[in-house]
């Protein structure tokens, strides 16, 4: 694959040189060779060289705006559904879902950046393996961030383009010919991912209050969403459970959730660039076209917010340009300046795992654990206990409580509409012209000409 051959050269150099390639790289790595000749021995000689480079793949998770982290999971799925309305015209096939195999942003922003952390977290976890610097006792959690950002990774692949390539080797001449992978079975690398990453890994952060490095409850937080996702009610119950009943996180006030200090914070990313903001801060509220927001809320979000909901008022920015009012999402409210970064991007939350608790609740017929979960959400929102009574009317009120409060957040809108069969339903009469095969986004038809084995999903 592209993505994976891009790296070709730095791979024969040194396996993970990929991994410093912005300006404050240095500081991960403590050694006298300048880094884009540090050899693969080096690199993984000792646990010390082997954590630099773990800690240089979170690096380039966030090396750059509208890639996958850096926003490019907020805003193109955001469009894609009914969340978003964009002034934005080089994401214009995401917003009316005619999207080209040849469009580059799906292939720059998400694929390849998304294949690039994959292919690195390859490598940190055969290389570790592999180290004989490296003590035994210390690998599992050496190679436990790796898997969580693999897992993570092949999540968002799986679900934006159903079967997809897959390896978790480093091999790029083999994996430059992979076929396609049935979703049951990446499902499960990802489950067997997160299973061992929450087992070697501590539940510690970084520094008190910081929690920029996936953890034990990180991988448990997924792993809740990943059997969610794959109908496994019970299972998810359980792993949301753990990390709620973990006594690590606690609901924050709707106005320090996305703060760097949030009690509810289960993992965020911090920018590689020195900039005090979120990439999703950025987007939403530093880009205008003119003076209107390039991404604004669609009148479907607005109008899902029940009266008096605190959501409207605390996360929902108003901006009037010639009498005409513009919504933008204002979860994150500082899109400017550098230094300390007050508001790392969010990517996995407390509230998620009530939600996610509620739902495989009440998929099991548990309605009044189920309502309790749900409204200890509404409750924070300034909203009644939800009146909801039978499993079928509360899994509907959960999905409507996940719209209200997970907007313009990595894509949650687009795929829980799609994997709860809503699809058509839903964005079938909000979306002129829609058919059930535009909720898979294409192969990039820069692979397909590559890979022979490669195939492309079917409308494209």
């Amino acid at each position: 694959m592209r993505c994976i051959n891009k790296y070709r050269f730095f791979i024969a150099s040194c396996i993970l040189a990929l991994l410093w390639t912005c300006q404050g790289c240095k500081k991960f790595v403590d050694v006298d060779t300048p880094v884009n000749q540090v050899t693969t021995s080096e690199t993984f000689s000792n646990e010390t060289q082997a954590g630099a480079a773990v800690r240089g793949l979170y690096n380039t998770m966030m090396a750059g705006l509208f890639t996958a982290w850096g926003g490019g999971l907020s805003v193109l799925p955001g469009v894609s559904s009914d969340e978003m309305l964009t002034t934005n015209t080089d994401f214009t096939g995401f917003y009316t879902n005619q999207i080209l195999p040849t469009d580059n942003s799906n292939y720059s922003n998400l694929w390849k950046v998304l294949y690039a952390d994959i292919y690195s977290a390859n490598a940190i976890i055969t290389n570790v393996e592999a180290s004989t610097g490296i003590a035994a006792a210390n690998k599992p959690g050496l190679e436990g961030e790796a898997k969580f950002v693999r897992a993570l990774s092949y999540f968002y692949l799986v679900n934006l383009y159903d079967s997809v390539p897959f390896t978790t080797g480093t091999n790029y001449q083999a994996n430059a010919l992979l076929a396609r992978t049935a979703p049951s079975a990446v499902y499960d690398q990802i489950i067997a991912d997160l299973q061992s990453a929450g087992s070697s890994l501590g539940t510690n952060f970084t520094t008190v209050k910081t929690r920029i490095r996936a953890n034990k409850w990180s991988a448990t937080a997924l792993l809740a969403r990943a059997y969610l996702y794959r109908q496994r009610w019970s299972d998810a119950e359980a792993a949301a459970s753990a990390v709620i009943g973990s006594g690590t996180y606690s609901l924050d006030s709707l106005n320090n959730i996305f703060l760097n200090s949030s009690n509810e914070a289960i993992l965020q990313l911090a920018n590689s660039s020195g900039v005090a903001y979120s990439y999703d801060g950025y987007l939403f509220l530093a880009l205008t076209t003119g003076s209107i927001p390039r991404y604004q809320l669609a009148p479907t979000v607005l109008n899902a917010f029940e009266p008096g909901d605190l959501r409207k008022t605390r996360w929902v920015k108003t901006t009037t340009v010639s009498g005409t009012a513009y919504y933008a999402p204002y979860k994150y409210k500082v899109s400017s300046g550098t230094g300390i970064q007050l508001e790392p991007t969010m990517i996995l939350r407390l509230t998620e795992q009530y939600l996610i608790r509620a739902e495989a609740r009440a998929q099991q017929g548990n309605t009044t654990d189920a309502a309790s979960d749900l409204n200890i959400i509404r409750k924070r929102a300034g909203l009644a206990p939800t009146t909801a009574t039978s499993a079928a009317d509360l899994l509907t009120a959960i999905y409507h409580e996940r719209q209200v409060e997970l907007f313009s957040e990595l894509g949650h809108r687009w795929l829980d509409v799609k994997r709860t069969g809503q699809a058509d339903a839903i964005f079938g009469t909000d979306k002129s012209g829609w058919v059930s095969t535009d909720a898979l986004y294409p192969i990039p038809y820069t692979d397909i000409q590559r890979d022979v084995n490669l195939t492309q999903n079917g409308g494209y």
